[in-house]
């Protein structure tokens, strides 16, 4: 199982991401505004997720990563959400719930969760937040009827599995103390499908990317 995580890690770290980042900067001048939102999302995370290894060999912690991570992570995916709602939800709510989850980011790295902590509760509310707006943009589609067949779609393949990710971590975060408290193996498990939901998202994004034509 050691072995396994750290295969997993690895392929995680340097391979999940390629796929969606070759394929986003092939399809560039077809990408419209929300997916060159979600084009710079995988390009941030590719970028922090090596950061992060490198930080591990050089002997130090990388949960004060996890700390500025978030709440861009958030930012992006608010501005991916702000473009495909429109006109379903208010773009000014979600940007002043973005604003919120920022400064609550905030005072949680300074009085709650110190940057040397994992910052489980801004993850669990952010990975709600986003699975709702996953969920709001399928109600979106099925009220307008207005795409004739969805598996040529782009956001279709991207918004599920970002369905599947953020709703599948959201329950890995929001118990993640519960767990560690139980167990450290059980925790990894937790983790191991947390990381296995996310390869599966940047492989539909991938798709969804692919799919963009003129």
């Amino acid at each position: 199982m050691p072995g396994l995580n750290k295969l997993l890690t690895l392929y995680k770290v340097y391979f999940a991401p390629l796929l969606p980042l070759l394929a986003g900067l092939y399809r560039f001048r077809y990408l419209n505004t929300g997916l060159r939102w979600l084009l710079a999302f995988v390009i941030f995370g590719q970028l922090t997720e090596i950061a992060a290894r490198m930080v591990v060999i050089m002997g130090y912690q990388n949960i004060p990563l996890m700390h500025l991570y978030v709440p861009v992570k958030f930012i992006l995916f608010s501005m991916v959400y702000r473009y495909y709602l429109d006109g379903f939800v208010n773009r000014y709510v979600i940007m002043t719930v973005a604003v919120l989850f920022v400064l609550f980011s905030v005072v949680n790295s300074l009085f709650i969760q110190s940057i040397h902590e994992y910052n489980s509760y801004v993850r669990a509310i952010g990975a709600f937040i986003l699975a709702v707006y996953a969920l709001l943009w399928f109600m979106k589609t099925l009220k307008n009827l207005n795409i004739p067949r969805l598996r040529d779609e782009p956001f279709v393949w991207i918004n599920t599995g970002a369905i599947f990710y953020f709703s599948g971590s959201f329950f890995v975060f929001i118990l993640s103390k519960l767990i560690l408290a139980q167990s450290v193996s059980l925790m990894a498990k937790a983790f191991w499908i947390s990381s296995s939901l996310l390869i599966l998202f940047y492989l539909l994004i991938a798709v969804g990317f692919w799919k963009s034509k003129k």
